[in-house]
């Protein structure tokens, strides 16, 4: 091959490793007598030499992160494919992370690992760094916040705070916040911002309730003499439950109840419900480069990367 391209062995060499620098003429021409020939590497001996896999990890860890509903979730969708286009764009491959088992990481080929909303006390970050795994977080463990700067964290206490300043600049004194009962730093900022603040009545619900309970919990809600004047819906897959509720109370939207989601995806934008975009795009872009910056021996950030978020106000609210 060497002879066909016109260059010497260890050129091929690096030309494959990546380990030395070869200009783009001569790459070409060793890519074009790999192909004559009908040569390709074996990417698993080039591991055995080089340590490297040339893959990466995304563990998902919300609770329904194991449940089959999550092929329909757009927020968590989104994430996942954004993580994928940006391996693409920097050449590497995505391994996903599976939560069948105690040890999920056992044998999976990766050089480093994105631990996406991780919950309280997760014991996933710690099992990859005791293997010598590096490891971005995406959100801090509400248990340990702050704990690594190697995280990229979306702002949601600002962008929820956002939402319920809207709310009570609309008129709001009585917000109702339907919330399932997990533990993150997505659920713990949607107490905080609104249970103190604005006095919210928080409604949490377990993740194996069904549609048609949470419909009663709402109606004895909106049928009760001190009502509550908005909703605040932690996900917004459950936003068409909830509007559908307050019509069939006989109350409008947003004139009685407003409606708000800590989430946006089509089914918040498909009802005109105001939604906190999570910025997903930008959270898995800047985790990929914060890994493989980790990967490469880069010396830890001073501070966690921040993602602002902004809501979007629509018809649901004032």
């Amino acid at each position: 091959m060497a002879l066909l391209a016109g260059v010497s062995e260890s050129t091929v060499s690096h030309a494959f490793s990546g380990n030395r620098p070869v200009s783009a003429a001569t790459l070409e021409r060793v890519r074009a007598a790999s192909t004559e020939l009908g040569y390709f590497p074996d990417p698993h001996a080039r591991s055995m030499r080089t340590g490297r896999t040339g893959m990466i990890g995304l563990a998902l860890r919300p609770p329904l992160a194991g449940d089959p509903a999550l092929t329909d979730d757009e927020t968590f969708n989104r994430l996942v494919g954004s993580a994928a286009i940006a391996t693409l764009r920097h050449g590497i491959g995505l391994v996903h992370v599976p939560l069948s088992s105690e040890d999920p990481t056992a044998g999976l080929p990766m050089d480093g690992c994105i631990v996406a909303h991780p919950r309280a006390s997760d014991p996933l970050p710690g099992l990859l760094a005791r293997r010598g795994v590096p490891v971005v977080l995406i959100d801090d463990d509400p248990d340990h916040p702050s704990a690594t700067p190697w995280t990229v964290r979306a702002t949601y206490e600002s962008g929820m705070g956002k939402v319920a300043a809207h709310l009570v600049s609309t008129g709001s004194t009585a917000p109702l916040l339907l919330i399932t009962s997990e533990t993150n730093a997505w659920s713990e900022a949607a107490r905080s911002a609104f249970t103190a603040p604005s006095g919210a009545e928080v409604l949490e619900i377990e993740p194996e309730a069904t549609r048609a309970e949470v419909a009663d919990a709402l109606a004895v809600r909106l049928s009760a003499p001190h009502r509550p004047d908005a909703i605040v819906v932690a996900a917004s897959d459950m936003a068409p439950l909830v509007h559908a509720a307050v019509l069939d109370a006989g109350l409008d939207v947003p004139e009685d109840v407003q409606i708000a989601c800590l989430t946006d995806t089509s089914h918040s934008r498909g009802l005109e419900i105001t939604g906190l975009d999570l910025c997903h795009e930008q959270l898995a872009a800047q985790a990929v480069e914060l890994l493989l910056a980790r990967i490469e021996g880069a010396a830890a950030p001073a501070n966690a990367r921040d993602v602002e978020l902004h809501p979007s106000l629509r018809r649901s609210t004032r």
